[in-house]
Parts: structure tokens; sequence; C-alpha cells
């Protein structure tokens, strides 16, 4: 599986392609920029999913544009899918346009086929009630639930700190060492953070990120 980066210049979420020899997923699109689009042309756009993390404005508003331009399915976790319209539980805005319907409603555990290559869902709340990871081979997409040395917000609407600790304590149950892709900032391993994360083991802390 190989994998693209590409950083939103509007709200600095990261949007990843995923390609395989057949197939291709982009996860969180928080923009439909040249870049992406570029992107998806050398891949030919053989683009089968766009997988959403979370249902937060900065993670899914190029999701629409890029689904009328493609016809890929889009993926949401069932609990996350209200998000899609309303904009209390987005952090939206009335004149932003998003997808009003998910293709594929997720749940925990469920397996994707791209090409050869399977992405399994974790749902991990605490972000969102239906945030989700995807793991695919050493690779765990963790949207804003863990990233390098903290981990997301819990204020939000549907947010829990609860919630995420749990979520945490499953990733950290993975048992093998993967490379951590995150929905802000810069990729790192399950290992660092195991051992450098405050949140990471530390259920008395009980702060968030701001």
């Amino acid at each position: 599986m190989e994998v693209k980066q590409i950083v939103s210049h509007m709200f600095g979420s990261n949007c990843y392609i995923l390609s395989c020899r057949e197939e291709s997923a982009v996860i969180d699109p928080g923009e439909y920029s040249a870049e992406l689009d570029s992107a998806l042309g050398e891949i030919d756009y053989r683009l089968k999913y766009i997988l959403l993390t979370h249902t937060h404005f900065d993670h899914m508003y190029g999701a629409r544009k890029l689904k009328e331009k493609t016809g890929a399915l889009l993926c949401v976790h069932e609990l996350d899918i209200p998000g899609l319209t309303d904009y209390s539980l987005n952090i939206g805005y009335t004149g932003m346009k998003f997808c009003k319907n998910a293709d594929i409603s997720l749940s925990d555990g469920q397996i994707l086929k791209l090409g050869s290559e399977e992405i399994k869902v974790i749902h991990t709340p605490g972000h969102t009630v239906g945030g989700v990871c995807f793991l695919t081979g050493d690779m765990l997409f963790t949207g804003d639930t863990l990233f390098a040395g903290t981990i997301g917000r819990t204020d939000f609407m549907g947010g829990s700190y609860t919630d995420i600790i749990t979520s945490l304590r499953r990733i950290d149950a993975l048992g093998d060492d993967l490379t951590i892709y995150p929905g802000h900032g810069p990729a790192t391993t399950l290992k660092t953070e195991r051992e450098n994360n405050p949140y990471m083991g530390h259920m008395d802390n009980d702060s968030y990120f701001m």
C-alpha cells in the first residue's frame, strides 16, 4: 500500500491517498485542492472510497466535490453520519456544502477491500461520537483521536474525555508497532507515543488538547 500525504492549506488538516495497483482511497479530504487533483490524476482517478475519520468540516469539506468528480463511495461511521448535515456537530458554517449522505455506513471491526489489501475500521469515539481509525498493514490513520505527543479535543458536541482515553487504550492494545498518521501534524509511531505521550496510560490527566 502506497501513501501520499497532502496538507490542507485552508485548515492545516492532513489528507491521505492510499493506493494499490488496482484501486485507491482518500482519507479525510479537508479541501479539494489542485495538489489533490494532480495526485489523483497520477493514479488515473482509480478512486474507490472516500474515508472519513470523523465528520468535522476540516476533514470533509472537499469530499462533496471529490465524490462528484470521481463517483467514489463515501464511508462514514454510523454514529457520525448526522454530522454530514448538522452544523452544530460538524462545527462548520451554513455556507459550507457537504455530502448529504454516506454510501457506506461503517461499524467497528468492518473490513474494506482495496485492491489486494484490507482496511480495518476501529471505532475510537472521544473527539466525536463516531470517530474511527483506519488500520491497514502497519499503518494506522488516527484522525483527531491521536496526534504526535497529544490527543484531539473533547469539548465539542459529541466529545468525551473518558471515551477518548478508552479509545487510546484500544489503540495501545493493538500490540504491533505501527506508524501513526494523524489528522493534523507529523506522523509518529505507536512506540514513540507509548513512551512520550502523557495520555497513553495516564487516566488521571483530565486536561485536553485545545
